[in-house]
């Protein structure tokens, strides 16, 4: 969904084809003369958590595995 746009007039809920069972999706308003906000994926964010909180998360061998580059995605595939 990351990207899409809607019209107003458009309901969400009926737009939403995410795929995902948990899904988080939310809608961010664009506004004429206002920039979009900055924002950062779980993914990005992940990656400037310090070693010990990547640890606590993840666990021991979780963390190990995503310090030898295996991506969040395969941990929890």
């Amino acid at each position: 969904m990351d990207g899409r746009r809607f019209p107003l007039h458009v309901l969400f809920e009926a737009m939403n084809d995410c795929e995902n069972e948990y899904c988080r999706c939310t809608l961010i308003a664009i506004v004429d003369g206002l920039e979009r906000p900055t924002r950062t994926v779980g993914a990005q964010w992940f990656q400037t958590l310090s070693d010990a909180d990547r640890k606590r998360i993840l666990g021991e061998t979780r963390n190990l595995e995503y310090s030898n580059r295996k991506s969040l995605v395969e941990l929890f595939a």
